[in-house]
């Protein structure tokens, strides 16, 4: 095929040049214009963000409103007044364990807890108002709770019985009680598998928390973590059964509700009788069990005060926390030390509705004493009388004063002697009971199952054999016997474990046989309490302390520290952000991970900027080179193509044919080499014309 005239060829390469040029043209424009709104929407929409400088002042200034200023801020915000969030920095610090890292201070990290148990506040929140990252909250936040729950040998009141010279008229009446008692609900976010044994009888998902506390409204002793469908008396059981649980001395005693048992050391009042003291306004008492009512709810409704005010202060029990089930049950116990805190180091609680009077603790007895401790919880005729004398005793002392009516007494007197001959006349069985056979249980068994999915259908015969033996079963020292259909225990385990189970009395040889199938009913949504702990165990729990061990230099970004109170004031760290635990890695690898810091927003928008620059720097270098191409191109001259070797033998063959001398064929050649189109118009032209176009381009003067 003829190639394309020499001209023809510049006018397509001019073509295909200028259509390069105006292409580069269009996308120079556009990546131009893109640039020019990225930039102006990077200055108008995105918010000024802060510089480190700048977010270390503003720490700094936040610290200082909160701990400095004033004492009514610090109350406002952290629930203490500035010389109690002092003392609490030292007690951590020396008593608990905390240190401070490399880029935070003591200070800072127990700000920073308070204000998350105050104002219920998540660690987005947290990071933002400290400019801290998340796991770094995370972290110190976790830190700082392990420091608080190792406080409790200080912070939790010893408990001192009333004496006889106590002036209070709510107590005095009470000699030898240690203080209330009661059970409350807060709610907490148990897993989903586990939220049927959490479901109250009020609807709602939360936990029994058994409370005590003394006169002037400080815990003596906190058990949180039951399922909030457990009874308050078995959590008081189990509150008594622990090894560092709650201790009464023989002859002491609480002041507990009608939810309770009437046993020795947990004093209850009369059933039937008028207790609220809204019930008394206008009414006076009229016996001694109603006066004994009204004394007791004046005394035990400071541990309804006490609930009050913790719930109150500190507003992460107000509703369900974010936390896991045991980081929430150990929130609990650290609002009430810090309640307790409070309560010690303030001379006045903003949060109590009636100011209290300061009260000057007294030393107690010496701890090395021996002293009995009551261990399991059964009525007796004992205390049954011993509190109908106190009622009496009371009654009589109100009643005999100088207004008092003696036929009134006398008539006290003869219902308190009826109470006690009545209470001692023998009751027995009756003789004409006619029981269920074995067949009909069976049957009666199996249609308690298919009834269990109506809520409002309740059985409670089945249910008094199976819960006690249900829970035995989950104890190491028992197993259930399928083919005998009964427990399998030591008989010394069983007396021990009866002394403070008194339901499981005589299930030792008791045959059962529909326990696996009940286990279908109850066993689902029964509570277990394997979450309960109280604060000496959940201080000595060894997986929780290696969980917390969190190295001080877990800030790894180094930055200038500022002082701000007794330690530096940290500048914002760059922790990596996300809660979840990384696996244990090597020493190479860790140092790895270590050097990746996750980006700031400043930080990301500027390097989308750097990086879109770089690109549009890149580009614009490639346009350049192909500019300087296109001028080139279009400046110099085109070089002539050159003859491949057969071609040119092709034409030397040719010129030795048409005749001329072998000096022409050498010039004839060299000229060829250097104009390759005058070798197609040779080739072109008839064979009889050849020689003289040849001889025409070899001696152009000669030609006419």
């Amino acid at each position: 095929m003829a190639r394309l005239p020499i001209t023809e060829q510049r006018r397509k390469l001019k073509k295909l040049l200028l259509l390069q040029q105006t292409t580069n043209n269009m996308l120079v424009l556009l990546f131009s214009l893109y640039y020019v709104l990225i930039c102006s929407y990077l200055r108008d929409n995105v918010r000024h963000i802060k510089t480190k400088e700048e977010k270390r002042v503003n720490r700094m200034r936040w610290m200082c409103r909160l701990t400095m200023d004033c004492d009514s801020a610090c109350i406002s915000q952290l629930r203490m007044d500035r010389t109690t969030f002092r003392i609490l920095c030292d007690m951590v610090a020396n008593i608990g364990g905390l240190k401070p890292t490399k880029n935070t201070s003591i200070e800072e990290v127990v700000v920073m807890f308070i204000y998350t148990l105050a104002h219920h506040k998540k660690s987005r929140t947290i990071s933002l108002l400290f400019y801290r990252s998340t796991e770094t909250v995370s972290q110190q936040f976790h830190q700082v709770l392990n420091a608080i729950l190792k406080l409790y040998p200080i912070l939790l009141k010893k408990p001192e019985p009333i004496t006889q010279d106590c002036q209070d008229e709510k107590w005095k009446c009470f000699q030898g009680c240690l203080g209330a008692l009661d059970g409350t609900l807060i709610k907490v976010t148990p897993p989903t598998e586990d939220k049927p044994h959490y479901h109250t009888r009020k609807g709602c998902i939360s936990t029994n928390v058994l409370g005590v506390c003394c006169l002037n409204m400080q815990f003596i002793y906190v058990l949180p973590g039951w399922e909030g469908s457990t009874h308050d008396g078995r959590v008081l059981r189990d509150a008594i059964s622990r090894p560092h649980g709650l201790r009464v001395p023989r002859g002491c005693y609480y002041l507990v509700d009608s939810g309770y048992c009437n046993a020795n050391g947990f004093l209850v009042p009369y059933r039937g009788q008028r207790y609220h003291l809204k019930e008394f306004d206008g009414h006076r008492p009229e016996t001694p069990e109603e006066y004994f009512n009204m004394k007791h709810s004046k005394a035990r409704n400071v541990i309804e005060r006490c609930f009050g005010l913790l719930k109150g202060r500190w507003k992460i029990l107000a509703s369900p926390s974010f936390f896991s089930i045991q980081t929430q049950i150990r929130i609990i116990m650290a609002c009430c030390l810090m309640h307790n805190l409070i309560r010690k180091f303030m001379s006045f609680d903003p949060q109590e509705s009636l100011i209290a009077d300061e009260e000057e603790e007294s030393d107690g007895g010496s701890d090395n004493e021996e002293v009995e401790y009551i261990m399991q919880i059964n009525p007796s005729n004992e205390w049954s009388s011993f509190r109908n004398n106190m009622a009496t005793n009371m009654y009589n002392t109100w009643s005999t004063r100088p207004s008092g009516n003696i036929i009134l007494l006398d008539i006290i007197r003869f219902i308190y002697w009826m109470t006690t001959i009545t209470l001692s006349i023998a009751r027995g069985r009756g003789k004409n009971k006619q029981y269920w056979t074995d067949e009909e249980v069976e049957v009666l068994v199996d249609a308690l199952i298919e009834l269990a999915s109506d809520p409002l259908w309740k059985s409670k015969y089945l249910k008094t054999k199976y819960n006690p033996l249900s829970e035995m079963c989950m104890q190491s020292g028992c197993q259930w016997d399928d083919v005998e259909h009964k427990i399998n225990c030591e008989k010394q385990w069983f007396d021990e474990w009866c002394l403070t189970h008194p339901n499981a009395v005589g299930l030792r040889d008791f045959k059962f046989p529909y326990l696996r199938k009940l286990d279908i009913v109850w066993g689902k949504d029964r509570a277990t309490g394997l979450g309960a702990e109280d604060v000496v165990d959940a201080s000595m729990d060894a997986n929780w302390q290696k969980n917390l061990n969190v190295s001080s230099s877990s800030d790894n970004e180094e930055e200038p520290v500022l002082d701000i109170l007794s330690q530096g004031s940290p500048s914002s760290s760059s922790c990596n952000n996300g809660s979840k635990k990384r696996k244990k890695l090597s020493p190479r690898r860790e140092s790895f991970y270590k050097k990746k810091k996750a980006a700031t927003p400043q930080q990301t928008i500027d390097l989308r900027l750097d990086n879109f620059t770089n690109k549009f720097e890149v580009i614009c270098d490639q346009m350049a080179t192909q500019y300087a191409t296109i001028t080139n191109a279009l400046i110099a001259e085109p070089k002539p193509e050159s003859i491949g070797g057969e071609k040119m033998q092709e034409v030397i063959a040719e010129l030795l044919n048409i005749g001329i001398s072998p000096m022409d064929v050498g010039r004839a050649v060299e000229i060829c080499y250097n104009d390759p189109a005058k070798v197609q118009v040779m080739f072109a032209l008839p064979s009889h014309l050849r020689r003289s176009y040849v001889l025409g381009f070899i001696y152009p003067s000669s030609i006419p």
